[in-house]
């Protein structure tokens, strides 16, 4: 850090560290699914920021998909609860009346591998300062 960075240097570096943490869920339940998420759907305040969906994107090497509904939660309960009233067959009939999406962000190959470099340091930062936060 110096003079030169600005208060949005500082507001990217939140948005990207916020994301890298996201990509260490990601990589878990791609584990477990035994399968690689192609697609990841954002619902709520940060769907809006189309900056931040884009260094979703570019983080993730995934597209990025935007729930048009602004209550992602409260879509979901009712969803399941016309599942539970038998209104639909299945979860994927169910899915396919409820859900619309407002906005589609690519990633940019550019920037994958570049976020794809920085991920790798950002795994090392944490098993380097455990001690330290620990003792702090």
């Amino acid at each position: 850090m110096d003079i030169r960075h600005t208060l949005s240097h500082f507001t990217r570096a939140v948005l990207e560290g916020i994301t890298f943490s996201l990509k260490d869920s990601q990589q878990l339940m791609e584990e477990l699914a035994g399968r690689r998420f192609t697609r990841i759907v954002s619902v709520g305040g940060g769907a809006k920021n189309l900056a931040w969906l884009q260094i979703q994107a570019d983080i993730f090497d995934a597209t990025i998909y935007c729930l048009s509904a602004e209550e992602g939660p409260a879509l979901g309960a009712t969803m399941i609860a016309a599942l539970g009233l038998g209104w639909f067959d299945t979860p994927e009939s169910c899915c396919q009346f409820f859900i619309q999406y407002t906005d589609a962000v690519e990633p940019l190959s550019q920037n994958v591998e570049k976020y794809r470099k920085i991920y790798q340091q950002y795994r090392k930062i944490y098993p380097a300062t455990k001690e330290i936060c620990h003792n702090l």
